[in-house]
């Protein structure tokens, strides 16, 4: 199954646990654009580890918030972080 949330800003306080039931068990993550945080990945990061693509692209993670996720992306296959504020160390975190 697919799923898709683009263009949707939210606050992560108010929306993890929505956003954390909607992702589990998802093959596909596309959150284009939002205001998501190294704070917010904080609290969704673990229902990303059975998604086979995700994409993060145009968000507000650093470094922190991708060494917290990376551990969760090892099935991942397609993995887009693109206009984020990652770094060298996010990017070690994120290498096998």
């Amino acid at each position: 199954m697919n799923s898709i949330i683009r263009d949707r800003s939210f606050t992560c306080e108010a929306d993890a646990e929505a956003l954390t039931n909607y992702i589990k068990g998802r093959i596909d993550v596309h959150l284009h654009d939002n205001d998501i945080t190294h704070e917010c990945l904080a609290a969704v990061a673990p229902s990303f580890q059975n998604c086979k693509g995700v994409s993060l692209r145009g968000n507000c993670i650093n470094d922190d918030g991708l060494k917290t996720l990376a551990p969760y992306l090892k099935n991942c296959e397609v993995i887009d972080l693109a206009d984020n504020k990652i770094g060298e160390a996010g990017a070690i975190a994120l290498a096998p």
